[in-house]
């Protein structure tokens, strides 16, 4: 769905500004006989253009507060923050960057090695082509040391925060005998990588595809999807065609059976989502209602949007008329892969769900810009129903159970079979009577020294660098 947000935003600088600046500050711009009109004006242009836009599009805009009881002079974000529902925890305000900032391409978590105060730094996820990536730093690999100096609490963001070349040495999780003749597992130093200085990359949200041939010899699609992203501003389709190019691969491979791993994916643009849909729908629900968008009353009139598995939207692609759908999903996983799950739930035949309970959005929010400024805000603006006109709000829990931190020798890179939540995905499709039995004991029989502690999660700069939630375009 296309939005012109430029006049849109245009037209509530132009009619609503004015009036609403008059309003609230025609008694307070002069003291003593003092004009500062102008001083205060452009000190609270971009809170009253944000009151502006809210008071129209929020969907509570109900529950803003009455105007001489806001502060004009906050920054942006605290401003809107000021605005916002008890119920709203989506709505955002952005500062506009010209590109992605610098980064090496890697996340990680930090735990502390229990063998002295020092940190290993848990590879979480490398971005493709990026510094890291180039280097052969791999998904469940440690670092342990930059140079010759160990990771501390007080030196970690310097370490593995600047943009210079560095020298990492790498560790990889393993079961070892100690002195005391003990079993027991620790991160154990395996080889040195030189990574390359920290460079400007974006993210490809489509961040792994494979065709799995399981025990039976059955075939099943993989795909790692990062971000509901469509394009970039030089190619709006690039993304997207990506996907349609995937979708010819696995249908010309006689795939039914998909495994969707959405675990970092923290949504993005309806549109996508609908996109999505309607390639992994079956068939004969195609140009079929597939959700509506609802607005607050004042807008619902001209903005509710009533959306199809929109057979156009296939393209060069192919739709897979899927009979069975495994979602890989954790805590992160919110908005767009959430509407699509909704509105996939009770068409394809049979629907798994692997790891944790999701983040339960069900509202949309809107980028409205302000070039001059360089801000946007995304305010909530509407509730998305599926097409039996229900929504989920408490997020989808999972048939199946699995933190995939359980343990850290399984770990792995996406696409091995034996990382704790595909393996998991896999059983369920290979044990659709008894559900994943299997996947489930294995997690809670894991030995619990294979347990540590993660003290800090930290993502690289650009890694998975898009809108998320559920975003109308």
């Amino acid at each position: 769905m296309q939005i012109d947000e430029m006049k849109r935003s245009m037209k509530q600088n132009n009619i609503l500004i004015l009036p609403l600046v008059a309003l609230i500050f025609a008694g307070s711009f002069f003291s003593c006989g003092e004009d500062r009109w102008s001083e205060y004006k452009e000190r609270t242009a971009l809170d009253v253009w944000i009151d502006s836009v809210m008071r129209i599009n929020y969907l509570y805009y109900n529950e803003i507060p009455k105007s001489n009881r806001l502060n004009y002079f906050k920054s942006p974000a605290t401003f809107l923050s000021s605005l916002l529902s008890s119920s709203d925890s989506y709505s955002f305000a952005d500062s506009i960057l010209d590109e992605p900032l610098a980064t090496y391409g890697f996340d990680y978590s930090l735990t502390l090695n229990k063998e002295s105060t020092a940190y290993d730094a848990l590879i979480t996820y490398v971005i493709p082509s990026s510094p890291a990536d180039n280097a052969g730093l791999k998904r469940g690999e440690w670092i342990m040391k930059i140079d010759t100096t160990y990771i501390t609490k007080s030196n970690a963001s310097t370490l593995l925060g600047e943009t210079n070349a560095l020298k990492a040495t790498i560790g990889t999780y393993q079961q070892v005998i100690n002195e005391d003749n003990d079993t027991t597992y620790e991160v154990v130093a395996d080889h040195v990588l030189n990574i390359g200085q920290a460079t400007s990359i974006a993210d490809d949200p489509i961040h792994y595809h494979t065709i799995l041939t399981l025990n039976d010899g059955s075939k099943v699609g993989y795909l790692v999807y990062n971000s509901f992203t469509a394009g970039t501003n030089t190619s709006p389709e690039k993304y997207n065609d990506e996907i349609r190019a995937i979708s010819n691969t696995f249908s010309n491979a006689g795939i039914k059976s998909l495994i969707l791993d959405l675990r970092y994916n923290e949504g993005g643009s309806i549109a996508c989502a609908q996109f999505l849909s309607t390639l992994l729908v079956p068939s004969n629900y195609l140009d079929e209602t597939m959700a509506t968008l609802r607005y607050n009353d004042q807008i619902a009139a001209e903005r509710d949007t009533t959306l199809t598995f929109n057979s156009n939207l296939i393209g060069t692609g192919k739709n897979l008329d899927l009979s069975t759908l495994v979602f890989i999903t954790t805590g992160t996983t919110s908005g767009a892969g959430e509407m699509v799950m909704n509105c996939l739930n009770g068409k394809i035949n049979t629907m798994y769900t692997v790891g944790s309970t999701t983040a339960g959005q069900n509202v949309g929010t809107e980028c409205i810009e302000n070039k001059a400024a360089r801000w946007t805000i995304n305010p909530v603006v509407c509730t998305v129903y599926n097409s039996s006109e229900s929504t989920q709000s408490g997020g989808f829990k999972p048939t199946t159970s699995v933190v995939e931190t359980t343990d850290y020798q399984t770990y792995l890179p996406f696409g091995n079979t034996k990382e704790t939540l595909l393996s998991a995905a896999i059983d369920l499709l290979t044990n659709k009577k008894s559900q994943a039995s299997n996947a489930t004991k294995n997690a809670s029989s894991v030995k619990s020294s294979a347990k540590m502690h993660t003290i800090r999660s930290v993502r690289s700069a650009n890694s998975r660098k898009f809108i998320g939630g559920l975003r109308v375009k």
